[in-house]
Order: C-alpha cells, then sequence, then structure tokens
C-alpha cells in the first residue's frame, strides 16, 4: 500500500509494486529492577539524529499516543522467530501509560535505514507475560532494497 485516499476511503497501491528484499534486525532488551521506560528510552533517544538519522515520529510529543486500539500487538507474535526467556506479549502486554516510541530514518549510500524503538514499564512482576519488574526495548532496524 502506498497511501489511503480519504476522500475516497481507498487505498492505493504503488505501480510497478514494491520489491520487498530488504534486510531486517530485531533486538530485544530487559533492564529489570528499578529502570523506567523514560530512563531507557533516554538512553536511546539522541542516537538516531547523532548517526545523521532524521525524526519521523516520537510519542511524547503526540498527545494522542497511548489511545490507538493495539498499537502493540505486532510485539505480540513472533511465529518462533525471537528467541526469548521471556513472553513476546512482554511488550504488547504492558500499560500503555509508560510507554514510548520513536522512529527514524536515514539514507546512505542509496538506501533507505528506517529504525524503530518502542519502550515500555512493568511496575511489578507480572507472571501472565513473563515480565518482570523493570523496562522492556524493542528496537527494529530495517534496510530498504
Amino acid at each position: 500500500m502506498k497511501s489511503f485516499n480519504l476522500t475516497i476511503k481507498s487505498r492505493e497501491f504503488a505501480s510497478p509494486p514494491i520489491n520487498g528484499k530488504g534486510g531486517c534486525t530485531h533486538i530485544w532488551y530487559g533492564a529489570l529492577g528499578q529502570t523506567t521506560s523514560a530512563e531507557l528510552f533516554s538512553n536511546y533517544a539522541n542516537e538516531p539524529a547523532a548517526q545523521g538519522f532524521t525524526t519521523l515520529y516520537e510519542s511524547f510529543r503526540d498527545a494522542a499516543f497511548g489511545k490507538w486500539n493495539d498499537y502493540m500487538n505486532p510485539y505480540g507474535s513472533t511465529d518462533g522467530e525471537l528467541k526469548t526467556s521471556r513472553s513476546p506479549r512482554v511488550l504488547s502486554g504492558a500499560p500503555m501509560a509508560d510507554s514510548r516510541t520513536l522512529s527514524a530514518q536515514r539514507v546512505k549510500d542509496a538506501q533507505m535505514l528506517y529504525v524503530h524503538l518502542v519502550v515500555v514499564q512493568w511496575d511489578k512482576d507480572n507472571a501472565t507475560f513473563k515480565a518482570k519488574r523493570g523496562a522492556y526495548s524493542a528496537l527494529g532496524i530495517y534496510l530498504s532494497p
């Protein structure tokens, strides 16, 4: 999908279709104990700009963040791709109140590189989600073809 036309309420597709043969890397990290999502997020937040990325989105600048249904759901199903001792739902099941996210892009060597960072916080242990008190992050790195 290239865009969504709000006037006619229809999806518009790229022509010719986009060949999606880029690269993708996911890194999950847990900082257990007293670490907050704000603290963990601040460790990462300035790095994209320092590396020449243009920020596309920062959740703390968006009053509507956290009001979107199912924003974290993609993190709840990894289909065995991600090896972790935690439940994949440690991100999708976390409370949105203390969650943070950032997206950025950079062109290098004629390729577009995107990064997407999500950080969540658990204020107490949760056996259902195999979450321990602390903050968790998911960093996605995407390279266009």
